[in-house]
């Protein structure tokens, strides 16, 4: 690898220093400063049990109260062990109310100083009652949200864990988070989210294997800090209670419409103690829909204007499967290993796909055809990691270190066939061609993760180093005459320092993060970029309930490995696409203002918002000298995208619970040539839930999902409205069920692109038939003991294939 390195042309690199840059010194300076500055703050511990049993009371509501104004300083529900903990409380004497549903309200006085911190109040004990439960514990049974300086925290009650069958389904209830009917993921319409638990960096498959009631809270960042991946737009991280020893399962099958299904399966077993844990999962994603296909291309050439239209239906199949496993090792309190594997596997297949296809030049039938394609493809791909967490003797100083290897191959096969008319009626039998592809990738990543963090007073730094190397390679056959070999090398260096604290009412957090890349791509071409992305966020708090939020971030979009593949492939007889091995990473800087507040236990969070893009990936396109429009991606000029959001979690009454993210923006496109186009658009995610009946864990669900047409360079592109109902609830102990809906009598259009060029209109509609779609789910959970304790380890690594129709 050193000799491929010293081998490589490197361009002149012109670093970018601007204000940004300056402000986010001046703040690490500043901070530097009050490091040593003491601020008067404590924490309580303590325990909840039920006084004749002595057994422990899980999710009691614990508040904190000034006894003058009557005021909640803070508050917090008791974990599965009824073990509870308040901190950063200011020193003084305080109310401590303990409550929970059938028993008496306890009351506590405490005296919060710095002789002792933290405060262990021992055990308090629960004696039977009917006493209505405080305020706090009201607030605490619905979805509310917090907002921190890089946050916004959503507390998990235990309805929705109990309404929830896995960590993918709890996600429903979070504001501004969609998950569809194929378990599609999106934040606040951006579907590149990096999932973490505990703060350490999953994968959506390990997420949906979580169990609902070991979930506490869900942080939201919908602007990341430097200790994030260069190219990540969201973070969803997922914070769980503790737990000791035991051993806990679970298994979901769902039973799908006969026409067409969506169906997942899942099976998890995990079993540990103090010194160990083992587990094993299973996550298993079938789809089967009818689909249609509608292609329209018009190229003008001079006086001669060639159309193609080109319509056809078929089966289209998909199949992805995931398995994680692995061990925990916990060899004392400052030292844990971990050993961890994932097996991926995906497939696709549609078979005996028709379409029928007629072509006009100047308005005069010229060719007239039918179209029987059948295109399969499957890949599999093998996760290893090792890592390594070292906690120093200091509270906060802690020195993590993970080596990754990933390995991917598949392979790819596409018959077709055409059988074209005889127009002019000499002859009878159509002239039938054939064309068949053989595809085969495979794919090879090395990374090695390191970071460290250390806590100055109020002030917490972290620092981290990330090296990364991936080799690729694509062979392509056609016909047994054509043949092709694309092969692409890359190496990545990235590095952060973030520091993050407060000044009174003031909280900030920022940091510099470095992003480097040197490539060669068939040996031929050479690409390299240093980019430097800063990060600052700035959080005033007006009060406990109300605060205003200020974020700058300046991220990558680095180009997809398709998107670099010079290979060319037919879209239709006029279309041809293709990638291009010179692109350069897009760079996109974001601000947002946001304001945050709580009514009572709903939350209130408009926000406004700017995305200035510069060396913009955009498709771009030209007529070769065939007549053949030819589509490729290229850097191209600038985009902005600018507007406000809506983010609320409201519920007006016990038994209704409303989230939903709502956005209204202008896109600007600028390109060569002094091109300019602009869009207004809006979107929607969000779902009302209705539980009628305060002590049944029965729900209903409506949900929908909208985005208005976006703009691209030349280009718009469209999707259906998706509007779902559904039920959720428990059956009996250990199980639960639920049921989905899609009341259309008709076909969902998952992805619509219209393209408007000099000389060219292009336009292609995907479809599935969601007739009265619906499938139902059940989920049996089992466990023995106490759960076990889990390591928290990152398992999240760049994925290939396998995506689903929409």
């Amino acid at each position: 690898m050193l000799i491929w390195m010293l081998t490589l042309k490197p361009k002149p690199m012109k670093p970018k220093v601007n204000l940004l840059l300056v402000v986010l010194f001046a703040c690490t300076f500043f901070t530097a400063q009050a490091a040593e500055e003491e601020l008067k703050l404590g924490a309580i511990k303590g325990e909840i049990i039920e006084q004749k049993t002595q057994h422990p009371i899980p999710f009691a509501s614990i508040a904190l109260i000034q006894p003058e104004t009557k005021e909640i300083v803070a508050g917090v529900i008791s974990d599965t062990l009824g073990k509870f903990s308040l901190n950063k409380v200011p020193y003084g004497s305080y109310q401590l109310v303990v409550s929970y549903l059938g028993y008496k309200k306890k009351k506590v006085q405490v005296q919060i100083e710095k002789k002792h911190n933290p405060l262990v109040v021992g055990t308090i004990m629960l004696e039977p009652g009917t006493q209505e439960l405080a305020e706090v514990t009201v607030e605490e049974e619905r979805l509310k949200g917090k907002q921190e300086v890089d946050k916004t925290v959503y507390t998990i009650n235990e309805r929705i864990q109990k309404m929830s069958a896995d960590g993918i389904d709890v996600l429903k209830y979070i504001p501004g988070v969609s998950v569809d009917f194929q378990d599609n993921v999106s934040l606040e319409g951006t579907g590149n989210i990096l999932y973490r638990v505990n703060g350490v960096t999953r994968d959506k498959d390990f997420v949906a294997q979580l169990h609902p009631a070991d979930i506490n809270k869900i942080e939201v960042i919908t602007n990341p800090g430097v200790e994030y991946n260069a190219d990540v737009d969201a973070v969803i991280n997922i914070v769980l209670k503790q737990r000791t020893r035991g051993g806990r399962g679970s298994a979901t099958a769902e039973t799908p419409s006969p026409d067409g299904y969506v169906m997942n399966k899942r099976l998890s077993l995990e079993y540990g103690s103090e010194k160990f844990r083992v587990f094993v999962s299973n996550r298993t994603h079938l789809e089967n829909f009818d689909a249609t296909q509608i292609t329209e291309t018009r190229i003008t050439n001079g006086t001669d204007q060639t159309s193609l239209f080109q319509e056809g239906n078929g089966n289209a199949q998909w199949t992805n499967s995931s398995t994680n496993y692995g061990i925990d090792l916990f060899l004392n309190d400052k030292n844990t290993i971990n050993l961890y594997g994932s097996y991926y596997f995906h497939a696709s297949k549609q078979i005996d796909y028709l379409q029928h296809g007629i072509q006009n030049l100047n308005g005069t039938l010229t060719d007239e055809y039918d179209l029987n394609f059948d295109e399969q493809s499957a890949g599999h791909g093998f996760y290893n990691s090792l890592y390594y967490k070292h906690d120093f003797t200091q509270k906060g100083q802690t020195y993590t270190s993970q080596f990754n290897y990933y390995n991917y191959s598949s392979g790819s096969q596409n018959d077709y066939r055409y059988a074209y008319s005889y127009l002019d009626g000499a002859l009878t039998d159509p002239l039938i061609i054939s064309r068949f592809e053989d595809i085969n990738n495979s794919r090879n990543m090395l990374e090695w993760k390191n970071d460290y963090s250390q806590v100055f007073g109020q002030t917490k730094m972290k620092a981290g180093y990330w090296s990364y190397f991936q080799w690729y390679n694509n062979r392509f056959k056609a016909d047994q005459n054509m043949s092709d070999d694309f092969k692409f090398k890359e190496l990545r260096q990235e590095g952060y320092v973030s520091a993050s604290g407060s000044f009174g009412k003031l909280n900030y957090s920022g940091g510099l993060r470095f992003a480097y890349s040197k490539s060669e791509i068939d040996s031929t071409a050479f690409n390299e970029y240093l980019e430097w992305l800063p990060q600052l966020s700035l959080q005033y708090k007006f009060s406990k309930k109300q605060s205003l939020k200020l974020s700058l971030r300046r991220r990558l979009s680095r180009p997809g490995m398709h998107q670099l593949n010079p290979f060319e492939t037919m879209a239709d007889s006029l279309t041809i696409n293709r990638g291009n091995s010179n692109l350069n990473p897009q760079a996109i800087n974001r601000a947002e203002l946001q304001y945050g507040i709580n009514i009572k236990s709903n939350y209130l969070a408009p926000k406004v918002f700017l995305d200035y893009s510069t060396n913009s990936i955009q498709q771009n396109s030209f007529i070769n000298e065939n007549g053949v429009s030819v589509i490729e991606p290229d850097n191209i000029g600038e985009r902005y995208e600018y507007g406000a959001a809506l983010t609320a979690a409201v519920g007006p009454v016990r038994w209704l619970k409303i989230k939903a993210n709502a956005r209204l923006y202008n896109t600007v496109v600028k390109g060569p040539n002094n091109y300019s186009d602009e869009l207004m658009s809006w979107g929607v995610n969000g779902s009302m839930i209705v539980s009628p009946w305060k002590k049944k864990k029965i729900g209903f669900m409506a949900q929908v999902q909208y985005q208005a047409p976006r703009l691209e360079y030349k280009q718009e592109n469209t999707r259906d409205l998706l509007f779902i109902v559904g039920a959720e609830g428990q059956i009996y102990k250990g199980l639960k069920g639920s049921f989905f809906m899609i009341p259309v009598d008709g076909s969902f259009k998952y992805a619509g692109v219209e393209r408007t060029d000099d000389n060219y209109y292009y336009k292609n509609v995907g479809e599935v038939n969601v007739s009265y779609f619906f499938a139902f789910s059940f989920t049996y959970t089992f466990d023995w003991g106490k759960a076990p304790k889990k390591l928290k380890r990152s398992t999240d690594f760049e994925r290939d294939g396998g995506g689903g129709t929409l």
